[in-house]
């Protein structure tokens, strides 16, 4: 992730994996992508 400030407020900006079937990544990559961002939000 990448941290800025909005409005002076602390942001994470998370790139997440291409839900796209022209770049096919493997479920269990996706899923381990979406745990972690997750997990640092406190979420699981």
């Amino acid at each position: 992730f990448t941290e800025f400030l909005f409005e002076n407020h602390p942001m994470r900006l998370y790139r997440m994996p291409s839900s796209s079937r022209a770049y096919p990544l493997a479920l269990e990559k996706k899923a381990a992508a979406y745990r972690i961002m997750y997990q640092d939000l406190q979420m699981l």
